[in-house]
């Protein structure tokens, strides 16, 4: 679940945020843990969009990685990410 720490980090940051950057932290807020292909599906963004945007959200400290588990679509293990906790 989204924290209030993590909106004052973003807040912080929001004007160093492209708008894709922006596009993919907001559908990362809405949905929750979630690997690039979910992102992607989310946004309606390509996948060879969403990747580079989530490393630079990660230099940011905006997104953590949570977990790696199977994707129910691929079949293959995948990175999920979500919203940094900045306490």
């Amino acid at each position: 679940m989204y924290q209030q720490t993590s909106k004052i980090a973003y807040d912080s940051v929001k004007d160093k945020v492209t708008k894709t950057q922006n596009t993919i932290y907001m559908a990362l807020r809405r949905i929750g843990p979630a690997n690039n292909r979910m992102l992607a599906e989310a946004t309606n963004l390509p996948i060879n969009c969403v990747t580079p945007r989530v490393h630079e959200l990660r230099g940011k400290r905006l997104v953590v990685q949570t977990e790696t588990k199977i994707d129910i679509v691929t079949k293959r293990p995948t990175i999920f990410w979500d919203i940094a906790r900045n306490d």
